[in-house]
């Protein structure tokens, strides 16, 4: 089983058991953490099952790798060089609970279509272009 969760914007393919640095999350370590923006779950058969959860539990925080930024402009004399590291928490997934919610759908496969259901709106009318100019050297 696994799911794909969204943490702090960013995506993550996770199984119970796995490890994961994500950008830092306000919590201790030891902590859990419960996050329920999951996008797909996947057991038997693919399913975009809204109540689906996973847990996790704080491992650890800490700081990502150094990330250099150098700013150059040539025969100018401006030379910057910056730097910063990211603060990350370290994850370790638990569980992964697909919720009680009979909803769940498949998703289309292969050459089959979803349909949508939006009714068609009618086409505005093409905007006025205004004020027609004049031609000053035809003014007397």
């Amino acid at each position: 089983m696994y799911a794909i969760v969204e943490i702090s914007g960013f995506d993550y393919k996770v199984k119970p058991g796995d490890r994961i640095s994500v950008p830092h999350q306000d919590a201790k370590e030891g902590s859990k953490l419960k996050f329920t923006s999951v996008k797909l779950l996947k057991d038997d058969e693919l399913k975009i099952n809204p109540d689906a959860t996973v847990i996790t539990e704080v491992l650890s925080h800490r700081k990502g790798r150094k990330i250099i930024v150098y700013k150059f402009k040539k025969r100018k004399g401006y030379r910057r060089k910056t730097g910063y590291r990211d603060m990350l928490t370290d994850l370790k997934v638990t569980a992964i609970k697909p919720g009680t919610s009979n909803k769940g759908k498949t998703p289309a496969k292969g050459g089959e279509s979803v349909k949508a259901t939006e009714t068609s709106k009618p086409a505005r009318p093409k905007a006025k272009s205004g004020k027609e100019k004049s031609a000053k050297g035809n003014e007397e």
